[in-house]
């Protein structure tokens, strides 16, 4: 999942980046860089997808089709 696809479904699912950022204990521009640096650690992506209530194989590039209906980026 990219930062922009993130962004995107947060808000759908009406959560804020720095409420996921701080669910992961990390400032924003952190949690950010390390979504972009591809360095965010899997437990925190473990929790950023019962945040969002997506699997972990939904995060990483296989979505369903409830997913990718929902989002539709211009990223």
């Amino acid at each position: 999942m990219t930062y922009c696809e993130l962004r995107d479904l947060a808000e759908i699912k009406k959560i804020t980046i720095q409420s996921l950022a701080d669910d992961v204990k990390m400032t924003r521009s952190g949690f950010k860089s390390s979504f972009e640096n591809q360095s965010l650690p899997i437990s925190k992506v473990n929790l950023l997808c019962e945040k969002l209530g997506i699997s972990p194989n939904e995060f990483f590039g296989w979505k369903s089709s409830m997913v990718a209906q929902q989002i539709q980026t211009g990223c």
